[in-house]
């Protein structure tokens, strides 16, 4: 997929950052670690983490689209990750 990039913004609320949950869940995705993703899934739920992922043009930044996170298959398809409070 030229000239596009997949990436999936969650929230933290101050809290995974603190108990080092933060890191494990950026790793996850990162090594595209499915079933970890969906454990921090199930334990904290759609406030944290939103079931879209978006696809974005690397040369102007403009949403192309949205990716279904609770897809395996799109979830591989995640590029990079950030998170903030929320």
């Amino acid at each position: 997929m030229d000239n596009v990039k997949i990436i999936y913004y969650w929230y933290d609320h101050l809290l995974l950052r603190k108990t080092g949950e933060a890191e494990k869940v950026q790793e996850a995705i990162k090594n595209h670690n499915y079933s970890t993703f969906l454990d921090y899934v199930n334990k904290y739920g759609a406030e944290y983490f939103p079931q879209e992922a978006y696809i974005l043009s690397t040369e102007t930044d403009e949403v192309l689209g949205y990716l279904d996170m609770a897809k395996e298959e799109a979830f591989r398809m995640v590029m990079c990750s950030e998170y903030e409070c929320g």
